[in-house]
């Protein structure tokens, strides 16, 4: 399926192929290939481009996890949280990525901070092994 969505959108006319919108899809489909290092290249041009949506930067952070590991994904996620202080999932994200490095004070108050904004995450952090016992 994923392979024939990234054929579909090779086959766009050039023109589309550089619509954020479909740059954006292009991600989602890398992601589910597991050709992070083409994900990686395409969420640098999205956060470049589209610097108003801080949702690309959570394309971007899974990326860079994989192909850079966790220190380059907390750098740049305290990176992207300095741009976009009240968006909800980069807290999360950042919550995640703490927790696993084992900076637990960190973590705890960037997951109070995400569910304050957001409180439907505080089910999803129910959910983590890791996360739950911060939950409050």
């Amino acid at each position: 399926m994923w392979e024939e969505a990234n054929e579909t959108i090779d086959n766009l006319p050039a023109e589309l192929i550089t619509d954020l919108t479909i740059l954006g899809w292009r991600m989602r489909v890398y992601q589910e290939l597991d050709a992070v290092e083409l994900m990686k290249t395409v969420a640098t041009h999205l956060i470049k481009m589209q610097p108003e949506k801080p949702e690309n930067w959570i394309g971007y952070a899974y990326a860079v996890r994989h192909v850079d590991g966790l220190e380059a994904t907390l750098r740049d996620l305290r990176t992207a949280i300095k741009r976009y202080p009240n968006y909800s999932v980069i807290h999360f994200e950042l919550a995640l990525h703490e927790s696993w490095m084992g900076m637990l004070d960190e973590a705890k108050e960037h997951l109070q901070r995400a569910i304050q904004l957001d409180p439907k995450l505080r089910e999803k952090a129910l959910t983590d092994s890791e996360l739950a016992p911060m939950v409050d």
